[in-house]
């Protein structure tokens, strides 16, 4: 038995990707109606997807694809990568003030 959000949201996520990748396509993040309507879009798409993912035979195409070693490993170090960049990100701005101060 089937929860009727997430059969809803397995039956949309083709459509749902598709929709997201035009809108990450079309806009700029500097547009207003992206805010609005892009990241939403994009967050029900991902959704959707993470369904489709967890709700696959084991052994079809979409799971192994998903359960790749590739795709395991950037999922096991994105994260880190992300606190990284902030860091990194961080100092290089405080280094180029100092340096325009001077």
């Amino acid at each position: 038995p089937d929860h009727p959000a997430l059969a809803l949201l397995r039956r949309l996520a083709p459509a749902l990707c598709a929709v997201a990748i035009a809108v990450l396509v079309a806009w700029t993040r500097k547009d207003a109606a992206f805010v609005a309507a892009g990241y939403t879009t994009t967050a029900l798409a991902a959704a959707a997807l993470l369904v489709r993912i967890l709700q696959a035979p084991e052994g079809s195409p979409l799971r192994r694809v998903f359960e790749s070693a590739g795709l395991v490993h950037i999922g096991k170090v994105s994260y880190a990568v992300y606190l990284f960049h902030l860091i990194a990100r961080a100092v290089v701005a405080l280094l180029s003030d100092r340096r325009s101060l001077a």
